[in-house]
């Protein structure tokens, strides 16, 4: 089974709250991790960083780690410590299931029959 480990974000603008200003940032894709330990990113296709801005006049991105929390609470990054304790959280939502695939045979579920019936295209 893979489990999700990390949210990947970056930065795209600031935002007043409460008289304080606090960083807007785009999820844009995650970290997972197998069972046998590991590790593979997910990198959402929508993902430009020509895109993201850049008053500073870089030439990369800073994309941050966030551990995966609930809808809609406040994302500190990795490195800070959160302000409510692991336990008291809701459960992270599980990563999205795999669409399932059909293997390539003689015909498929829709009873057509397939161009390549050995599984093999070339």
């Amino acid at each position: 089974m893979t489990t999700k480990k990390y949210d990947l974000a970056v930065k795209v603008g600031e935002y007043q709250k409460d008289g304080q200003t606090k960083n807007k940032y785009q999820n844009i894709g995650a970290i997972l991790e197998k069972e046998d330990g590991g590790r593979f990113m997910l990198l959402d296709r929508f993902f430009n960083p020509a895109g993201v801005p850049n008053p500073d006049d870089r030439s990369n991105v800073i994309v941050s780690l966030f551990e995966p929390r609930g809808y809609g609470e406040d994302l500190p990054p990795v490195s800070q410590p959160a302000a409510t304790p692991a336990a008291q959280r809701p459960p992270a939502k599980p990563a999205a299931p795999q669409p399932h695939q059909q293997p390539l045979t003689g015909s498929n579920a829709d009873g057509f029959e397939d161009d390549f019936p050995d599984g093999i295209p070339f």
